[in-house]
């Protein structure tokens, strides 16, 4: 949030893109194709608005702990 009579930044929006950017892209050949993921974050023009998607992944696992004596 701005404080008041604040302006923007723009370079801190080139930053934030730029760090989003480098963490957030992946090699589309070792996504899933169904359904299709996109590989790096985007933003493109729907209707008056803007659509933004950002690539996500989750790592599950289940585990088991030895019993201890």
């Amino acid at each position: 949030m701005l404080p008041a009579g604040g302006v923007a930044d723009e370079a801190v929006w080139d930053k934030l893109e730029r760090v989003v950017r480098e963490t957030a892209t992946y090699d589309p050949a070792g996504l899933p194709k169904d359904p299709p993921c996109v590989s790096e974050f985007t933003v493109a023009p729907v209707g008056s608005r803007y659509r933004a998607e950002i690539p996500r992944f989750c790592l599950a696992a289940t585990g088991r702990k030895p019993a201890t004596a």
